[in-house]
């Protein structure tokens, strides 16, 4: 398993609460309908096809759109105050079997407004558990993952199809 290698500049507590906020922020806009889901059940989100349209099909965007692959989410726990979400692309590996990368657990602080990644898989080998020992700065590391995955889904317009739900 590879370890995270660690910024040479510290981190303050002020800055991982602004990745919290920001992940947030980021979950809310890709998951606006979120708290009508039920529990356990999986959700897709598929990259926009305007993204392709816009484009004519033609050039970098609009090739990119039909390759990227679906997200899938599922709510695993809801509390009062927070609900616990699962995030992950589904690929296949050369053996046709599913693999998940990034794979994300991430727990959503409703009256705060903040996200946290609790674990997650980075790479089959980079696997992330987050538990009440781990410092500030591999916190906030953790979380500036999640922060850029969740732009790169924002800025591919990944959008909530009900296709999988309808399914079950």
């Amino acid at each position: 398993m590879n370890e995270m290698v660690l910024m040479k500049t510290k981190v303050g507590f002020d800055r991982l609460m602004e990745a919290y906020e920001r992940n947030y922020l980021a979950l809310r806009m890709l998951l606006p309908d979120i708290d009508s889901w039920p529990d356990q059940q999986l959700h897709l989100l598929r990259a926009s096809e305007l993204l392709a349209r816009d484009t004519g099909g033609e050039g970098k965007a609009g090739k990119q759109a039909k390759q990227l692959p679906e997200l899938l989410a599922k709510v695993l726990e809801r509390h009062i105050y927070t609900t616990d979400i699962w995030l992950s692309y589904q690929l296949i590996d050369v053996a046709s079997l599913p693999i998940y990368v990034p794979d994300f657990s991430i727990r959503i602080y409703h009256d705060a407004q903040q996200a946290e990644v609790l674990q997650g898989t980075l790479k089959d080998h980079w696997k992330i558990k987050i538990n009440d020992e781990v410092k500030i700065q591999s916190r906030w590391i953790v979380n500036q993952t999640l922060d850029v995955w969740l732009q790169h889904l924002r800025n591919n317009g990944y959008q909530y199809h009900d296709e999988l739900a309808a399914e079950e």
